[in-house]
C-alpha cells in the first residue's frame, strides 16, 4: 500500500512538473500526498493496535499466573515494544515535519514514556528481588 501510494505521488509530481500551471495536476499531487499520509497513518494505527493487543494478552497471562516469571517478562517486553512503537511513530512524524513543535513535543513525550516504562520495570524487578531477600 505504501509503495503504491509513493508511485501515485511520483506520477502526480511528474505530471505537475510537465504542466506546472495545471491546477488539476496540482490537485492530483495534493490528493496523492494526502492519500500517502493516510496510508502511513493506517499503518501506524495498526502497529499501535498490535502493540496494545500484545500488552493486553501478556497482562492477562501474567494476571492469571502472577508467580510466572516468564509471564512477567513477556508483559515487560510487550510494554517496551509498545513504547518503542510510539517513539518510532513520533520520530517519523518529526522527520516529516522537522519544524513542527508539536511533533518535537510528541517525540520528547514518547521518549519520556519509554524511560518511564523502563524505570517501572526496573523498580518491579528490585521489589521482587527484595521480597526474595526478605
Amino acid at each position: 500500500k505504501l509503495e503504491q501510494a509513493q508511485v501515485n505521488v511520483d506520477i502526480a509530481r511528474a505530471w505537475l512538473k510537465a504542466s506546472p500551471e495545471d491546477a488539476v495536476a496540482r490537485e492530483a499531487l495534493d490528493d496523492a500526498k494526502l492519500a500517502q499520509v493516510q496510508v502511513k497513518d493506517d499503518i501506524d494505527a495498526a502497529k499501535l493496535a498490535q502493540a496494545q493487543v500484545k500488552v493486553d494478552n501478556a497482562r492477562a497471562r501474567w494476571e492469571a499466573s502472577p508467580q510466572d516469571a516468564g509471564a512477567r517478562e513477556a508483559l515487560d517486553d510487550a510494554k517496551l515494544e509498545q513504547a518503542q512503537v510510539n517513539v518510532d511513530i513520533a520520530r517519523a512524524w518529526l522527520k516529516a515535519s522537522p519544524e513542527d513543535a508539536v511533533a518535537r513535543e510528541a517525540l520528547d513525550d514518547a521518549k519520556l514514556a519509554q524511560v518511564q516504562v523502563k524505570d517501572d520495570i526496573d523498580a518491579a524487578k528490585l521489589a521482587q528481588a527484595q521480597v526474595k531477600v526478605d
